[in-house]
């Protein structure tokens, strides 16, 4: 009996040991670094952008001069150019992006801008000896019409779609726009040398006019992301705010007699477009990417 348990022992022994040594000839794993998901483009944003902006607006001015009680009318000008005001831009934005699936990016953005748009043209003859003011030749009346066109600020509300590889987003927007738009004239009528009395007195008249105004924008745009929430981009917008008239006239006594009252006046019309290159930062709230666990 003895002897059965000593051969029972030895046998669980040998069978613990090579267990063991079994054990010690299986394969070492290494654990293998888990690669993290890629960049995510979705949460809220703000940022600053600054950059250069051209308008290019056909314009159309018109002087009529009237003597109602004669009757004697004429058409001292009539002409069409482009008013092209450039300048720089300065402001910021505010959005939020909304990751669609790998590669989709939808989202909206609005920003406000400061804008230093302005350009000065001279018409109206400017200068030149006008040879029909009564439709009766003759040397006539030179005059000027001296005009100056801003744009003061720009803001916009627009939706964005976009493709995202890698850090890139590649993108298409498009939406609302509001501006402020100032004309500024002024009329000159200096002395003139024709053989009849000047139909205008010598002097200076003008006008000024300023309104806010709404349309439209689209554009498209390429944004990266740099470090940390940071991204860049840069940016082309077409703005669109519509058709302006401006009208004003001035009513003087012909040749100086009180009932003889005759008027000038002046209009112009025009719509006013601008072109948007801009480059931005924004910082992203939330971090580019999502936060991974380390243990």
């Amino acid at each position: 009996m003895h002897h059965a348990r000593t051969l029972i022992a030895a046998a669980a022994l040998t069978a613990f040991t090579l267990t063991a040594q079994a054990a010690d000839m299986r394969p070492v794993y290494k654990a293998q670094p888990v690669p993290p998901p890629p960049p995510t483009w979705s949460g809220f944003y703000a940022g600053i952008n600054a950059g250069a902006s051209l308008s290019r607006n056909l314009f159309h001015s018109n002087g009529f001069f009237e003597v109602p009680t004669i009757p004697i009318t004429a058409t001292p000008f009539n002409e069409t150019f482009f008013h092209s005001p450039a300048g720089l831009i300065a402001g910021a934005q505010i959005g939020y992006n909304f990751q669609v699936g790998p590669a989709f990016v939808l989202g909206l953005e609005a920003d406000w801008q400061y804008a230093s748009q302005k350009d000065f043209t001279c018409t109206a003859d400017c200068g030149r000896f006008n040879t029909a003011f009564f439709n009766l030749g003759g040397a006539g009346q030179d005059m000027k019409l001296l005009g100056q066109q801003r744009l003061h600020w720009l803001a916009t509300a627009r939706a964005r779609a976009g493709y995202a590889t890698n850090a890139w987003l590649w993108y298409v927007t498009g939406g609302a726009a509001w501006g402020r738009v100032q004309d500024t004239f002024t009329f000159e009528a200096p002395a003139s040398i024709a053989p009849v009395p000047v139909p205008v007195p010598p002097g200076t008249i003008g006008a000024d006019f300023s309104r806010n105004r709404a349309g439209w924008t689209a554009g498209v745009g390429v944004e990266t992301q740099l470090w940390g929430g940071f991204t860049a981009k840069l940016e082309y917008l077409y703005v669109d705010l519509g058709h302006i008239t401006d009208f004003f006239n001035n009513t003087v006594p012909l040749f100086g007699i009180p009932t003889l009252p005759s008027s000038i006046s002046v209009t112009t019309s025009y719509r006013f477009t601008d072109h948007i290159i801009r480059a931005g930062l924004n910082y992203k709230f939330e971090g580019i990417g999502p936060v991974i666990a380390k243990f």
